[in-house]
């Protein structure tokens, strides 16, 4: 039997925030991690569904004329962000699986990352901008063409202090908080159940629907799927707070930028000029290169850490797979982590960079048969931020 008709099972650690040899320390090392990470963000969507449909029958009003529409706008966001998507998710989480803070911190990925990783996720951030840029121009483009009307209104933040509140309130706590709950607990827990392949779709199906508007949707759940695997690629949560921080940060200073027409923005109209002067083929090709550079950055990544784990991945596969053991002993050949090795570069180097992400990440766990209650739970968070998120599209549409 040959090593690659193995390839669903290849021994590559489900988690993302622990080596192997840390696995028995971490928090969604727990069989009940699954149930314990749905039932938290559940929870969470709950509360922030609710204080959103409030909002958006005026209970913040009397807010807004008390304090004024930016502050107004700062204590919702930190009451949504820090209180509902961070601490709720935190505290239960650290109650129900009776872990310590550090315990929870780092169940969530939420470790000391290299300082070359923290280098290559501020690129990572700068060239997923451009890649949302691209795909949410898309996304605009198919909602305007069903005749779906954007609405919304200026900007409540004016001015540098401004600017800084919102790079804050729009970078930092939303790459903070919502990475924390949606590739921090939701993931983790999902991947051990689910497996990693799943558990990244998933989670970035359900983080695009977190933002409750049709118009984030799309092009959210795609930058999901790069974070997750940047995350899982680099074993830190650090690196989808970076990117995160960077997509939103980035957009926040280029719309100050517009409507101060700052010098920045300008040298970014004339680069944009450059695709209406050779065509759409150039967008194109532009699109490619940064999607090449992506995926490649956090192909190196995910090897990396495939190479340095290998021992501990082929003493895994060895354990779940006796079989192959035996069949190599009957042919007279030897069991060696260097046969493992090679087989597996051949096999990779046979594979797009995008595939072999997901063969190095993937890994030994098989898929489990969830039981009722967490099908109920997860289904029952998708089913409500789906129906909210619809509400916004018929919305739209009126």
């Amino acid at each position: 039997m040959e090593f690659l008709e193995q390839e669903k099972n290849y021994p590559v650690t489900r988690d993302a925030s622990a080596t192997p040899s840390q696995a028995k320390g971490n928090l969604f090392a727990h069989d009940n991690s699954f149930l314990i990470a749905v039932s938290v963000y559940f929870v969470a969507m709950v509360l922030f569904i609710v204080l959103r449909v409030v909002g958006g029958f005026g209970a913040f009003r009397l807010l807004d004329e008390s304090v004024g529409e930016a502050a107004s706008d700062v204590i919702v966001t930190v009451v949504i962000q820090i209180v509902i998507l961070l601490l709720v998710p935190l505290v239960l989480v650290k109650i129900f699986s009776k872990s310590s803070v550090k315990q929870t911190l780092a169940g969530i990925g939420l470790n000391r990352p290299h300082r070359r990783v923290i280098g290559w996720a501020f690129l990572l951030g700068v060239l997923l901008w451009f890649l949302n840029i691209f795909v949410a121009n898309l996304s605009h483009m198919v909602l305007l063409l069903i005749g779906f009307r954007v609405s919304g209104g200026d900007s409540a933040y004016v001015g540098p202090v401004g600017l800084l509140v919102a790079i804050v309130m729009i970078g930092v706590l939303p790459g903070f908080c919502e990475e924390g709950a949606n590739r921090g607990v939701l993931m983790n827990g999902l991947i051990s159940r689910l497996g990693v392949w799943r558990a990244v779709l998933l989670s970035s199906l359900i983080f695009g629907l977190m933002h409750l508007n049709i118009y984030q949707t799309f092009y959210a759940t795609i930058l999901g799927v790069f974070m997750a695997l940047a995350v899982l690629a680099t074993r830190s949560l650090w690196t989808g707070i970076i990117i995160h921080f960077c997509n939103n940060a980035i957009g926040v200073i280029m719309g100050f930028a517009q409507k101060e027409n700052w010098v920045i923005y300008q040298l970014f109209t004339k680069f944009l000029g450059l695709f209406d002067q050779f065509g759409v083929l150039l967008l194109f090709l532009f699109i490619a290169g940064v999607y090449m550079l992506i995926v490649g950055i956090i192909h190196r990544f995910a090897r990396e850490n495939y190479k340095a784990n290998e021992r501990e991945y082929f003493a895994a596969f060895l354990k779940k797979n006796p079989q192959y053991i035996s069949e190599k002993l009957s042919a007279g050949q030897a069991v060696s982590l260097e046969d493992m090795s090679r087989t597996v570069d051949e096999h990779t180097r046979r594979l797009g960079k995008f595939k072999a992400i997901r063969f190095y990440l993937e890994g030994q766990r098989v898929p489990q048969r969830l039981g009722a209650g967490e099908k109920t739970l997860l289904f029952g968070i998708i089913f409500l931020t789906s129906v909210v998120t619809g509400m916004t599209l018929v919305w739209g549409l009126l």
